[in-house]
């Protein structure tokens, strides 16, 4: 307790000299400005991660397994069979068509999903659509074309054709070896849709892909049932092994595909920049108890009466040492509370921040052609703030050690009688 008081007394005492001071605020700015921007990207990346695994996994099966000879010739029983399987929470036939959009003026290249009423339990799209996915995938839509088949697409495409829902789109499957589009276009299957929702994910997504029912989208393709499997596990991470290992006996046979094989670049940049970050932690961290190594030692050399008092009262070396370190200590996490409460704040609120910086300048930070999002996301986890608050204690406690043994290591009576 006597060191803690004194550590109290040493740390609101004014400074004799000017660099001394100035030092003392540098290494309290730099700890808080270290924490802030750690704990802001961090934050960052944690968005990133969240809006990946909830918009691309919106939209993209965790699994695929796609029929080898073209289309599930028993796609019932194919679901069944993986439905009770361990790890399996849901199983969904579907078709994928590679097909082009058009409006008679413009083309877009497009990925068509045919969706089944079981899709439901293998994706999570409703929040993204302007109508329910059950009506759908039901046929219970209805407006004044009820003959043409219904048609979700991309917020993109959209914006790209000029059209709105209810609009008439022309939709041409792709057959099987067009390479170049000159010589797939005379292969072209053709039919109208029409456009009864939009999908706004807010990123690159919405470009490139668009829905429809099972039945329409076999109608359209020509196929005899399905052509894919989507799978969903109780891991994403791990689903590809998981829903591997549950094929043993399956009835038919499939080439498998992950939401990693396709988006797994993402996930593993977004981890990459995860672990820069902390090492990026540990450099500043370094750097600003570089600060108080020298505030330390500049207070150690104006209070060399008082440490040379203290020791002809009795106290020890070991509660000098420890009365330094707690000094370095508390200046620590001074720096460390300001910069918990700033980083915090700004990175529950770095969304809209960004969004008013865009506004203010007219850039745009993230572009949803190149990107999977338009927008900075941000979330905030207390196991990072914890871990950035620690690691900032104890770099300061250790960056006080060789001031305090500095201390210690004083000799009162040449002190004293100089």
């Amino acid at each position: 307790m006597l060191s803690l008081t004194l550590a109290i007394r040493f740390l609101r005492g004014r400074h004799k000299a000017v660099l001394s001071g100035f030092m003392s605020l540098a290494s309290t700015v730099g700890i808080a400005l270290g924490v802030t921007a750690l704990i802001v990207g961090l934050s960052a990346m944690n968005g990133f991660e969240r809006e990946l695994k909830e918009r691309v996994l919106s939209v993209i099966p965790e699994v695929r397994l796609t029929a080898s000879r073209g289309y599930f010739q028993d796609a019932d029983r194919a679901a069944a069979f993986l439905r009770h399987k361990e790890h399996i929470e849901g199983v969904a036939p579907a078709a994928e068509l590679q097909v082009i959009l058009h409006n008679r003026r413009d083309f877009v290249p497009a990925l068509l999903n045919g969706l089944s009423a079981e899709s439901g339990t293998v994706i999570n799209l409703e929040r993204f659509l302007s109508v329910p996915l059950s009506a759908l995938t039901a046929g219970e839509i209805t407006d004044d074309a009820p003959d043409l088949p219904p048609l979700i697409v991309g917020a993109g495409i959209a914006r790209r054709l000029n059209v709105t829902v209810g609009d008439t789109l022309q939709v041409l499957c792709l057959k099987k070896g067009g390479d170049q589009l000159a010589s797939a276009l005379k292969g072209l299957n053709g039919q109208s849709f029409r456009v009864v929702g939009l999908l706004e994910l807010g990123g690159q997504l919405d470009s490139v892909t668009a829905l429809t029912s099972l039945p329409a989208a076999l109608t359209l393709s020509g196929l005899k049932g399905p052509n894919v499997l989507h799978v969903r596990s109780d891991d994403p991470l791990s689903a590809l092994p998981l829903v591997y290992a549950a094929l043993d006996g399956f009835p038919e046979p499939v080439s498998l595909s992950s939401w990693l094989n396709s988006e797994g670049k993402l996930y593993r940049d977004i981890q990459m920049i995860r672990s820069v970050m902390y090492l990026a932690m540990l450099m500043v961290m370094a750097v600003a108890s570089f600060n108080i190594v020298g505030t330390l030692f500049m207070q150690v050399a104006e209070r060399r009466e008082e440490i040379a008092i203290l020791r002809t009262m009795g106290m020890s070396r070991l509660r000098i040492v420890s009365l330094f370190t707690l000094v370095g200590l508390l200046k620590g996490a001074q720096g460390t509370l300001v910069g918990v409460i700033s980083g915090t704040l700004l990175a529950l609120n770095l969304t809209p921040l960004t969004h008013a910086l865009e506004a203010l300048t007219g850039a745009e930070l993230l572009n949803a052609r190149i990107y999977f999002i338009n927008f900075i996301p941000s979330e905030v986890r207390l196991a990072d703030i914890l871990i950035i608050a620690l690691t900032a204690l104890v770099m300061s406690a250790l960056a006080a050690l060789a001031p305090a043994l500095r201390a210690a290591a004083l000799r009162p009576a040449a002190i004293l009688n100089g």
